[in-house]
C-alpha cells in the first residue's frame, strides 16, 4: 500500500478523493466500523484496524494486554476488548457495539478479529497500532 492508494470517503460512503482511478473500492466492513467511530468520536481524525500476523492471534485470546513491556504500558488503561465479535461488520448494531467498547480509549481489541486504533491524526493512530 502507498499513499496513493488512500481514499477520502464521506460519511455517506462517496468517495471524494484519492486512489488510483481503476481502484476506487474500498470495503464495505471497514467503512461501516470507521464511520461509526468518527461520528461517535469527533477527537478522531484517523482509525487503523487490520487483522495483522500477531493482532491476530492475540485477538483471539479475547484479553486485555498484559502489561509485561515498557511498550505496552502506553495501553495503560486506555485499551479495551470487544467479546462480541459477530462476523463482518455491516450492520449500524455491531458498528455501534463496537464504539461502546472502544469508549474514549485510544485501543480496542477485537476478540476473534483484530486490533483497532484511533488517533487525533493519522500519525498517533498509525503509531499506536504498530507498536
Amino acid at each position: 500500500m502507498t499513499a496513493s492508494d488512500l481514499l477520502l470517503v464521506d460519511h455517506q460512503g462517496k468517495v471524494v478523493a484519492g486512489g488510483k482511478p481503476d481502484r476506487q473500492r474500498y470495503n464495505a466492513a471497514a467503512f461501516t466500523i470507521h464511520k461509526a467511530i468518527h461520528e461517535a468520536r469527533p477527537d478522531v481524525d484517523s482509525v487503523c484496524h487490520a487483522h495483522s500476523p500477531w493482532g491476530k492471534p492475540f485477538a483471539a485470546q479475547g484479553r486485555p494486554l498484559p502489561m509485561y513491556t515498557q511498550d505496552a504500558t502506553m495501553f495503560y488503561e486506555d485499551h479495551a476488548v470487544y467479546e462480541d465479535f459477530g462476523g463482518v461488520v455491516l450492520s449500524d448494531d455491531e458498528s455501534q457495539a463496537i464504539v461502546n467498547a472502544l469508549g474514549g480509549r485510544k485501543a480496542l481489541i477485537l476478540q476473534n478479529h483484530g486490533i483497532l486504533t484511533v488517533g487525533g491524526c493519522i500519525e498517533s493512530a498509525v503509531g499506536w497500532f504498530i507498536v
